[in-house]
This record gives structure tokens, C-alpha cells and sequence, in this order.
């Protein structure tokens, strides 16, 4: 009687064990998709051709999304474990070049104006790299960013291996994954140079409660915007800590580092203002010069200042040059089509968001001839290529890459991207759990993300789907700096055929990007891919590489693209 009443207990703690046992699937998208967590806008769960294939050179990032949707049941603890992968000759990509980190999401209580999408609730943005595991209510899909890294020295080839997805609570499951390394490598120190403001201050709101912002803590979001293909730097307070940033230089590379900015041009007081501003240049001068970054500088002047003040930036502009003759000026105040009104100043750039017809050839080329380098930049506003978090992650990634490759900026500039405790924001304390945050993305008034493109996490900085899409935007630019420097490199010993369809590779495709318009280029990943690859197939073979084209057996599943096998 014992025994059956034994086997009995033991039989229903096994079913109990069993129930709670919940069951899953897996799939995966690209990097430039956003997948809902409850299924809303579409319900885009991904793909379920396997293997996932992706595609990047030596020294590149490249990223994609696994999604776990919790079909019968809660599953608890859910994590992803990416094992070694392996080419045909035997090479081992490690397991450690792999970051698998769950999305976390922001609520839009308020859609950003003008954007057409107006849908309020949870967004995805936030790559919860804190979190070893998380939990995943039923029905939800949970998607993870999986992050792969070719140090320089990889050997080229196509890397096979698999991704252990594992819940608390349930069954594992294992999915195939096919990794092409391109046999190139990618500069560490970005080709397109860009202009982005830090603003420090909101970070040390946001740490004044947890441990403080001190010289530790700056460094590794020094380090971490630099992962990202971001110099340090400021346009309005001008560049943060010159010492570190001068350390920065000698030990890896640093782009353009603000001097400062004088004060702004309307104020009641301006001529007091700006007579205490030639001192104050002159130290933070004398600090650029003994840390050896007198290349690097230059004095943002002015911003966004209309016409009426013309006359008064002029006199601003020759007594900066009167100081400090080596010292370039950057503005976004002087119009390009008429700089002719603007005599005897020495600009440094001109800035003009890409979606105005201000950006033509003609007056790049007119501003060119005259020593004039042209920058441009993208705000806030509806209908263009911006950082919102409503907007697409492909029109980042686009900006970044295939439409500053075909209109070749001299640099980008953007105003903020750490607005993380100024009004409206409520922020002030890092994110600490997830997937739902408690972040809040009204980074400004009408506007969620605008300036702040990623978010503190417990111990510093961590990243978003939006950063992501910007290194590979300019991870994608340098595959175009590469094909042109080898044009010119072999275009008198390579096969005329060939030289002739890498130039045309290089004026960038139209079903890619039209114009500098926002509605006239690719919202299609498979597109954007398919192009990448084109180019970097066109490298190999200028560099004597010999490669040839098959079909994708596996479309449209992305991010997918052409398979490449060596004779």
C-alpha cells in the first residue's frame, strides 16, 4: 500500500513538474526590424528558414534578432547561448565574439509629432545587456539582439554553428546560424566624420544617486560611444575632459573636439557675454594645445541663427579668427547658396539637413572651390531622416551609409544624444530591469529618442536598436571608401568589365537611395543586404579574390542575402 501510494505522489509530481513546463518557438529577423512584444503593428514574428545568415567583414559588428514567443505557457529565466562556430578549413570564430542580450521596451504614452505612425504603447529600443536571463509572459515574443564581432585577424570563410535557447522552465531548443566573413577588413577610426554632443550633465543627473558620474564612469562611455564609431565631444559646452581625450588620441584615434561656442546671439547681455568668451577660449586654447589637439579643434558658431543676425555674426566671426586664426569655425547659420554674402571668413563647414534641396551638387561643388568643407545634419522634424524611436531602424542605417556614399557629406552632425533629464523627461535614475522599462523616451517636448539615442544602464552606458543601425550605417559607408580607394588602386591592371561595374557600384544603386528624401529610398532590409553584399563581393574580386554568385535558397528570410563560394 505504501509503494502505490508512493508511486502515486511521485506520478503527480511529475505532472505537476510537466504543467508548468511551458513550451516555445524560435525564429529570427534582422537587425532593422521591430518586433512588438504583445504582436501589435502587424504582428511581425520573424522568420523560421534556418540557418539565419549574415555577412560582415574583419573588424565590423553585425547584428541580428532572435525571438522566443511563449506559446503555452510563462517561461521563466529564458537565456541564449551562442556555441564556437567553425569554417571548412577548420578555424574557430569564438563563442566570446557573440553578445545575446534581450530587447527591452519604452511606453509612448504621447507619439512624436508629425510622423504619421501614432500608435501609443510599448516600443522596442533598449538592449538589456545587464540581464543574463529574463522572463517572457504567454503569448508575448521576446526577441534578443545577437551581436557578432570579426576581430581583424578572422580567417575569411563561411562559419557554421548554433544558439542554445534555454528557459527555467522548459524544454531547450537549438537553432543554426551560417556566418560569411568577408576576407577585407573595416578601419577602426570612421572615414565620415561626425559631430555628436554628449551632454554630460544628464549623465551625472542620472548617476548622482548611484555612485556619481566620476572619471570612471566617464571613460567607459567614452570607450562605449567610441565602439560605437563616436568621437567625444559637445558643440554647445564644447569637448569633455581634454585630458582624457588627448590620452584617446595618442593610444586609438579621436575625431572633431569643440573649443567652445559663444554665447547665443539673442541674449540681452550678449556683448558682456561674448567679451568674457575670448578669455575663457584662450585656456580652453592653451589645454587643447599641451594635450596635442589643436588638429582636432574647432568653435561651433553659430547655431541655427536667422538671417536678421547676419550682420552681427560677421562681426563674431572675424574677432574669432582674430584670436584664433588656426581654429576652424563650424556653423549651421550660413546658407550655403549664399555664402557670397558672408565676405572674409574662413568657414570650416556648413551644415544642412540632407532632406533640403539646399544639399545640391552645384552649391557643394560652388562652396567646395571656395575651401569650404560641407557638413550636414538631421533634426527633428517630420518626413526626414531622424533618431525618433518611431521611426524605421533601416532609415539610419541608410543615412549613415548608402546616402552619405552617394552625396558624400564631408561629416554628419547631430545636437544631442544623451537628452536624458531635461524637461519633459522625468528620468532620473538608470534602467535596471525589463523588458518593460520605466524609461521615459520623451527625450524632448513632441518628440520621443530625438537626442538621445541609447540609455544608462545599472554600471554605465548600454545600447538600443537605433545606436546599432548607426555603427552599421557607418560600418556600411566604409565598405564604399574601400571599393573607391581600390578603383583607383587597380583600375589600370583589373579587367576593364569589372572596374566598369565597381564605379557604378559606387554611385550607389536607386533602388537603394534616390535622393536625399526620406520617402525615396529602401524600407526593405533584403534590399539593403543584398546591395552590402554586392559591394563587398566587387572588393574581393578587385583584390584578386575569385568569388561567384548563387541564388539564396532561402528567401526572404532576413537578414539573408548571396551565398559565396572560393574556386
Amino acid at each position: 500500500m505504501k509503494k502505490t501510494l508512493f508511486f502515486f505522489s511521485f506520478l503527480l509530481f511529475a505532472l505537476q513538474q510537466i504543467s508548468f513546463a511551458a513550451d516555445f518557438k524560435v525564429t529570427h529577423c534582422s537587425s532593422l526590424e521591430k518586433v512588438f512584444i504583445k504582436g501589435e503593428r502587424g504582428g511581425f514574428a520573424g522568420y523560421s528558414s534556418w540557418p539565419v545568415k549574415i555577412q560582415l567583414a574583419e573588424n565590423e559588428h553585425e547584428g541580428f534578432q532572435l525571438i522566443v514567443n511563449a506559446e503555452s505557457g510563462k517561461l521563466t529565466n529564458v537565456r541564449i547561448v551562442a556555441s564556437d562556430f567553425f569554417n571548412t578549413s577548420g578555424n574557430k570564430l569564438a563563442s566570446d565574439h557573440f553578445s545575446i542580450n534581450p530587447v527591452g521596451y519604452v511606453d509612448i504614452i504621447s507619439p512624436s509629432a508629425g510622423f504619421g505612425v501614432g500608435y501609443a504603447g510599448w516600443w522596442p529600443d533598449v538592449i538589456l545587456d545587464f540581464l543574463s536571463s529574463i522572463d517572457i509572459n504567454q503569448g508575448e515574443y521576446q526577441p534578443f539582439f545577437v551581436s557578432v564581432y570579426a576581430p581583424s585577424n578572422q580567417a575569411a570563410g563561411v562559419y557554421s554553428g548554433s544558439f542554445i535557447v534555454e528557459a527555467g522552465n522548459g524544454a531547450s531548443q537549438t537553432v543554426q546560424a551560417e556566418i560569411t566573413i568577408w576576407d577585407f577588413a573595416l578601419p577602426d577610426k570612421p572615414s565620415m566624420t561626425s559631430v555628436l554632443s554628449l551632454y554630460e550633465g544628464n549623465i551625472r543627473n542620472i548617476y548622482s544617486k548611484f555612485g556619481g558620474y566620476d572619471i570612471g564612469m566617464k571613460k567607459k562611455y567614452y570607450k562605449f560611444i567610441m565602439d560605437y564609431k563616436i568621437s567625444p565631444d559637445n558643440i554647445y559646452a564644447g569637448a569633455p575632459e581634454i585630458a582624457v581625450l588627448g590620452d584617446i588620441k595618442k593610444n586609438r584615434w579621436l575625431g572633431l573636439a569643440c573649443m567652445g561656442m559663444p554665447p547665443h546671439i539673442w541674449t540681452s547681455d550678449y556683448d558682456t557675454k561674448l567679451n568674457d568668451f575670448f578669455p575663457k577660449m584662450k585656456s580652453r586654447y592653451d589645454l587643447f594645445e599641451q594635450n596635442g589637439l589643436l588638429q582636432n579643434a574647432y568653435i561651433y558658431a553659430f547655431d541655427e541663427v536667422g538671417q536678421e543676425y547676419k550682420s552681427k555674426m560677421q562681426e563674431v566671426f572675424r574677432r574669432i579668427k582674430q584670436n584664433f586664426p588656426d581654429i576652424p569655425i563650424m556653423t549651421t547659420s550660413v546658407p550655403i547658396d549664399k555664402i557670397d554674402e558672408y565676405p572674409n571668413v574662413d568657414y570650416f563647414v556648413d551644415m544642412y539637413d540632407p532632406v533640403f534641396a539646399i544639399y545640391k551638387d552645384t552649391l557643394l561643388k560652388n562652396a567646395r572651390e571656395k575651401g569650404k568643407k560641407i557638413f550636414w545634419y538631421t533634426s527633428n522634424y517630420p518626413g526626414e531622416l531622424n533618431f525618433s524611436i518611431e521611426n524605421p531602424l533601416i532609415n539610419i542605417r541608410i543615412l549613415m551609409g548608402a546616402d552619405a556614399a552617394k552625396y558624400r557629406p564631408d561629416g554628419f552632425l547631430f545636437w544631442a544624444i544623451t537628452r536624458w533629464t531635461i524637461p519633459p523627461s522625468k528620468n532620473d535614475h538608470p534602467i535596471q530591469s525589463g523588458p518593460y522599462t520605466d524609461w521615459d523616451p520623451q527625450s524632448l517636448e513632441n518628440y520621443n529618442g530625438s537626442g538621445s539615442w541609447f540609455y544608462p544602464g545599472p554600471t554605465g552606458p548600454i545600447s538600443s536598436l537605433r545606436l546599432e543601425a548607426y555603427r552599421d550605417g557607418v560600418e556600411d559607408y566604409e565598405y564604399y571608401i574601400l571599393l573607391e580607394k581600390l578603383i583607383k588602386e587597380k583600375q589600370d591592371t583589373a579587367q576593364p568589365d569589372l572596374i566598369s561595374e565597381a564605379r557604378k557600384i559606387l554611385q550607389v544603386n536607386s533602388n537603394v537611395v534616390g535622393n536625399t528624401n526620406a520617402s525615396s529610398f529602401t524600407h526593405d532590409p533584403r534590399v539593403l543586404f543584398n546591395e552590402r553584399n554586392k559591394i563587398a563581393l566587387t572588393i574581393l574580386a578587385l583584390k584578386g579574390i575569385n568569388v561567384k554568385i548563387d541564388p539564396d535558397v532561402n528567401p526572404p528570410a532576413a537578414p539573408t542575402g548571396l551565398k559565396i563560394h572560393k574556386n
